[in-house]
């Protein structure tokens, strides 16, 4: 019994490593697409450009002579309908971050936990503690302090961006609930395979010759992505029966954002986005114990079987 709990703390707590790392990835690559968006250059421009990143997994894998075992999955439904629901989110953060602001932007995607915990919830019959809720309420509030949005003009734009927010959060459920389909490498090369097959259709219908310092932004951005992606599977997959509860680790990218524009941009936080900056630490803590407290709750259940 105890063999069991250590385990599953283990791999709460390497998922939440895992996720925390993925955050700041994410944020690199959003600052990236900011900058690239504002001079013309399209999504599929950027996946064109970028696909070296992408294809270099399945190359490795047919070098070392394992691609077809990482290409096989028991539910080829389930990893291509989660390779479709890729499609829309490279659009949606070109066009998005091409018209409203970074901070914006990143506290709509925030969003994307909510819908984690509400899916969760209805669907996997997770359990909630008041660590789990309270997490979600001041990891959201934090968002609100930090980046202090002021949706005086509500646009079009908005609304889509909750939409990729909803998509990532369905993403990865799939990867939590159907675990056992596919390896994390195969959900890695499916979740990619569309959404770069139709941005080379488009970039033949509209190619772009680049300068090689844009190339090379797209290649570091593409390869944060690329590995933030790969990161958010393994954990996911990990941390089987905490979907909803490690999901509130993801507010901890307006962090990695605040911290990167004090370290670069010169960017310091006024009293309010201090406040949320503490609040958003406390939630990834919360986020923490909740974890620790799920795997005393599934350890104690007796088992009737």
């Amino acid at each position: 019994m105890n063999l069991f709990l250590e385990r599953t703390s283990s791999s709460a707590l390497l998922s939440s490593v895992l996720i925390i790392f993925a955050t700041l990835l994410f944020v690199i690559h959003d600052t990236i697409v900011k900058y690239l968006s504002e001079d013309d250059i399209k999504f599929y421009h950027f996946i064109f450009y970028g696909s070296p990143v992408y294809l270099s997994v399945p190359l490795y894998l047919w070098f070392i002579g394992r691609l077809k075992e990482n290409m096989f999955t028991s539910n080829y439904f389930i990893t291509i309908i989660r390779g479709l629901l890729f499609l829309p989110l490279p659009f949606i953060a070109f066009t998005a971050l091409g018209n409203i602001s970074l901070p914006e932007f990143t506290t709509l995607v925030m969003c994307s936990p909510i819908f984690a915990v509400l899916f969760s919830l209805l669907l996997l019959n997770e359990n909630f503690s008041f660590f789990t809720i309270g997490a979600l309420v001041i990891g959201f509030i934090g968002v609100i302090f930090i980046f202090q949005p002021g949706f005086e003009h509500f646009n079009f734009y908005f609304p889509l961006v909750l939409v990729s927010a909803c998509l990532v959060a369905i993403i990865n459920l799939i990867v939590n609930k159907y675990h056992s389909i596919s390896t994390s490498f195969g959900f890695f090369i499916y979740g990619g395979l569309f959404v770069h097959l139709f941005s080379l259709i488009l970039f033949l219908q509209e190619p772009m010759v680049l300068e090689f310092f844009i190339i090379g932004l797209i290649l570091i951005a593409s390869l944060a992505a690329n590995l933030a992606i790969f990161l958010f599977i393994v954990a996911f997959r990990l941390a089987q029966k905490f979907y909803g509860i490690i999901s509130c680790l993801h507010y901890l990218q307006i962090l990695w954002a605040v911290l990167i524009g004090i370290i670069f941009l010169d960017e310091y936080l006024n009293l309010l986005s201090g406040i949320g900056a503490i609040l958003i630490f406390s939630s990834g803590i919360m986020a923490l114990i909740a974890q620790h407290y799920g795997a005393k709750v599934q350890d104690n259940k007796p088992d009737f079987s």
